[in-house]
């Protein structure tokens, strides 16, 4: 039986140097599973790996413990008694959600990080820290930040924090941030409150100013200021977080692609992230914007459109006549002055691209890219 199938895990298949996500579902009458804060020792041991491994993960946990009021001990390799047991022989990444690891049999691991390398080529060290630094935000209770694939989306911010570390896209893949960002730190500090490190040159940083930063409004920030229960601090921000996230996303989550799309959301998600993505946008926006006679500030073209593996054309076709609910066909090219003919595609793939389309126009990224290009031409 895979010991990692359960919901207590969040699960990331690896796809060097991408992850792919597959967490399960906590219920939503589930217990927080952040650890009790300032509870001693989180024990550690690890069943294989090599040095190299084994310092990324360690310098990892020291960061986390610059922020969260936690100490970690490492106990010998192969310690079944270790409150955090990492593996590395399944070459997948993934981890229990917090003190459920408390809930996993002694004798299997509590997390597995056989997907990092270990090797010291750029590539691989920003992979392996990326990955390490998103499963220890597992192992301390941090969820996916806006995962909106469940029935209750799931966040550990109030606002989209792309800048974060337990950031993914639509289909669940790691984005790859391998610094916690300030976001991530400020929740360490409010959930497992107690350290104060610096911020910046001439800050420290203390509940307050993680509320701060955070952007919580007045009211909550002087209700968990003056909590004196970290249960309740817990309880107030997580509930405050679950009634905005229900603003934003008050139904559920988007239906799966149809039947033959197996492969068009990581795709979709791909592109997504390509920096001819954001130029595809830019161009239908300065398009539409210039039809209603909008004057646009002369800008640098940040990546050709013929770097992408689809042409930009081809995407702004297709969207639009599935929006304009026509049939979706492929162009073909004829000769270098040809023209183009259509082949139709199966109406299950339309629906299908349709379905991908519609759930990356809500991806909080999608919307960031178009405010940033917006407010850039303008």
């Amino acid at each position: 039986m895979n010991p990692f199938s359960t919901s207590i895990y969040a699960h990331h298949i690896m796809s060097t140097p991408t992850v792919v996500c597959q967490c399960g579902p906590i219920p939503k009458d589930a217990e927080l599973p952040f650890w009790p804060n300032d509870s001693g020792l989180i024990t550690i041991s690890f069943f294989g790996g090599t040095d190299a491994q084994k310092n990324i993960i360690k310098k990892a946990f020291e960061e986390y413990a610059t922020y969260a009021n936690i100490t970690f001990n490492y106990k010998e390799d192969n310690a079944s008694d270790a409150d955090l047991r990492i593996a590395f022989t399944t070459g997948k990444a993934l981890s229990a959600i917090g003190k459920n690891a408390a809930k996993v049999p002694k004798e299997q691991p509590t997390m597995d990080l056989g997907a990092i390398t270990g090797n010291t080529d750029d590539v691989s060290v920003k992979s392996d820290r990326a990955v390490v630094l998103h499963q220890i935000g597992h192992a301390l209770g941090l969820r996916h930040e806006f995962d909106d694939t469940k029935a209750i989306v799931e966040s550990n911010f109030h606002k989209v924090d792309v800048k974060s570390v337990m950031s993914t896209t639509q289909t669940g893949a790691i984005v790859g941030n391998s610094e916690l960002s300030n976001f991530d730190k400020a929740l360490l500090l409010v959930v497992y409150p107690g350290k104060t490190p610096a911020y910046g040159e001439d800050l420290t940083w203390n509940v307050d100013l993680a509320l701060q930063v955070l952007r919580f409004p007045e009211d909550v920030k002087r209700e968990i200021s003056n909590s004196k229960d970290i249960a309740k601090t817990r309880t107030i921000y997580a509930t405050y977080v679950s009634k905005e996230l229900a603003k934003i996303y008050p139904v559920g989550p988007t239906p799966p692609p149809g039947p033959k799309t197996d492969e068009l959301d990581p795709i979709l998600a791909l592109a997504l992230i390509h920096p001819s993505f954001r130029e595809t946008v830019t161009r239908m926006v300065e398009s539409d914007l210039r039809s209603r006679g909008q004057k646009l500030r002369p800008r640098p073209v940040e990546q050709s459109s013929a770097d992408s593996a689809v042409p930009a054309e081809f995407v702004q076709a297709l969207i639009a006549q599935l929006a304009m609910g026509g049939g979706a066909s492929i162009g073909v090219q004829q000769g270098i002055n040809g023209g183009a003919v259509s082949r139709p595609l199966p109406p299950d793939i339309q629906q299908g691209i349709f379905g991908a389309v519609l759930s990356m126009l809500k991806n909080p990224i999608f919307h960031n890219v178009v405010g940033s290009v917006v407010k850039a031409v303008i």
